[in-house]
């Protein structure tokens, strides 16, 4: 990405503030996703469940289980990018 090799030659404390600015932009995204989709995301990145574990859990196809995540990541991703814009209001 292009503000990878930016971030490598940051300062440390401005990467740590980066870092730390990311992940409460991200706490808060997700504490605005609705719970089913925030389960889902939990169940496959907390739990670390399979796509079909989770596919079968929700009776629905693990193609259709895959497109959910890509879209929430997706959500996710334009969400924290947003806030880190708008100094994480």
């Amino acid at each position: 990405s292009a503000r990878v090799f930016p971030a490598l030659v940051d300062e440390p404390e401005d990467l740590q503030r980066d870092s730390a600015d990311q992940i409460e932009a991200l706490r808060t995204c997700l504490s605005e996703m609705g719970g089913a989709n925030r389960q889902l995301l939990k169940l496959r990145y907390s739990a670390e469940e399979t796509l079909r574990a989770i596919a079968q859990r929700m009776s629905r196809s693990e193609s259709a289980v895959a497109m959910l995540l890509l879209r929430l990541r997706a959500a996710l991703r334009t969400c924290v990018e947003r806030r880190i814009g708008a100094g994480g209001s």
